[in-house]
């Protein structure tokens, strides 16, 4: 607050600090200015590289509950944000959420074995029996997840358009809007086997370490995890598409019990 402020009893609000070149160093509010400044600029990863120092690939470390995570950038300019634009980032979880493989570090994707709620309506995306966000106890559905992450962080986050099957009996899309999210099959694999064309595009990250050995992830203690997507299967209505411990495609029944590695924009 400056003397003249002091004076007339007003409060200033703080200003962000311009972002520096090691990614990891920024607070999230930093973290926002860059991404403003590449869609702005409508920065490619390149740009942002020359302009900001941060690249593809770079995480920035949280901490939760004592358990550390890491959120990195997989994407840039790649995601619509509802209302129009593109968010500046993408980032996803670098491990399962939760420092262990047991309850409430994973999650079913719903409580019966069916995916006609697609992701749209689906426990995991809104809570129990899709009651608009109501967490469920003892397990890392999203808006479980949403509740313990940081505020700075959360002030940051972009609502962004995905789009994904209706369920596994019907390919129609339905555009979803979300500040978490789970990624689809093509998101990761560059390809729609198992699932329904148009779920997205292929992320920069995922296209560039297109392996089994970088999909694989782990938990935080460094057990290894099959993760969920968002894909309901084609052709099946029980079950979901998956990355298994191998970082290979594969699927599982609603009710199964998967480790939750989300995505968000900034």
């Amino acid at each position: 607050m400056n003397i003249n402020d002091a004076i007339t009893g007003q409060q200033v609000s703080a200003i962000p600090l311009a972002p520096t070149n090691i990614f990891d160093n920024n607070t999230w509010s930093q973290i926002a200015v860059g991404s403003n400044m590449i869609v702005a600029n409508n920065w490619t990863s390149v740009q942002m590289t020359t302009n900001l120092g941060w690249s593809i690939g770079d995480i920035k470390t949280f901490v939760v509950g004592g358990v550390s995570y890491g959120l990195r950038i997989i994407g840039v300019r790649h995601d619509i944000q509802v209302g129009g634009g593109l968010a500046g980032l993408t980032l996803d979880l670098t491990s399962g959420w939760g420092p262990t493989a047991a309850s409430p570090n994973r999650a079913r994707f719903n409580t019966t074995g069916i995916n006609s709620t697609g992701w749209d309506r689906s426990m995991m995306r809104q809570g129990m029996s899709g009651l608009g966000g109501t967490p469920v106890a003892n397990e890392a559905v999203l808006p479980t997840i949403r509740e313990l992450l940081p505020t700075d962080l959360l002030s940051v986050v972009k609502t962004v358009i995905k789009p994904t099957a209706t369920n596994g009996m019907n390919t129609t899309l339905i555009n979803s809007q979300d500040d978490l999210f789970l990624f689809s099959k093509v998101e990761i694999f560059g390809n729609s086997t198992m699932s329904a064309t148009g779920e997205g595009t292929h992320y920069a990250w995922y296209a560039a370490n297109n392996s089994g050995a970088t999909r694989a992830k782990q938990q935080p203690v460094g057990v290894s995890a099959w993760w969920w997507l968002r894909s309901p299967v084609v052709g099946d209505n029980s079950a979901f598409c998956l990355v298994t411990t191998s970082g290979s495609a594969s699927n599982g029944a609603a009710t199964n019990n998967g480790a939750v590695s989300f995505g968000l924009c900034i």
